[in-house]
């Protein structure tokens, strides 16, 4: 999940949106007014993600490439627990067709396409700033690559040949 992708701010703005939508009917169908409401844990988190989402939203509609400043707890809930994709750990599209993984521990593995038996696994280690290494295994073959400031794809030599590998959803 990229949260720059214009169909994740939609879904989860929406989302966001009905779950508040649900706090103030409870507040309307109990006599509550929203200030009894500030300070409850779950409350504060969703209307902090609301603020979130639509600041992404108004910065994706915008083109802009503002900091967002709301949302804070959210985003660094997001940072910690889904992440922001500053390594590769994940599942690709790979350029070659294959569909690879990336564990957080240093595991790789891969597969063809239609063919669950050709496949294999390596091991990854970032190599700078954003520019990683893995080697693959059973085919003895090593691929080096940069990860795009977004986390959403990988750009470099895979067994000695220029391609661009993209993160899967």
């Amino acid at each position: 999940m990229s949260t720059n992708d214009p169909a994740v701010i939609d879904k989860n703005l929406a989302f966001v949106t009905q779950v508040m939508a649900k706090f103030h009917q409870m507040e309307r169908d109990s006599g509550l007014v929203s200030s009894n409401l500030k300070g409850n844990k779950l409350y504060d988190a969703y209307s902090d993600a609301l603020e979130f989402w639509r600041e992404k939203k108004a910065q994706a509609e915008l083109g802009s490439t503002v900091e967002i400043h709301a949302g804070s707890r959210f985003a660094n809930y997001l940072k910690t627990q889904i992440g922001e994709y500053d390594t590769p750990v994940g599942n690709w599209n790979w350029w070659n067709g294959y569909a690879v993984g990336f564990n957080a521990n240093g595991g790789a593995w891969y597969s063809a396409p239609n063919s669950p038996a050709r496949g294999g696994v390596g091991r990854w280690q970032k190599t700078g700033t954003d520019s990683y290494h893995v080697h693959w295994l059973k085919s003895n073959t090593d691929d080096y690559f940069t990860l795009s400031s977004d986390g959403m794809k990988l750009e470099g030599k895979f067994d000695g040949k220029p391609g661009v590998s993209t993160r899967k959803c």
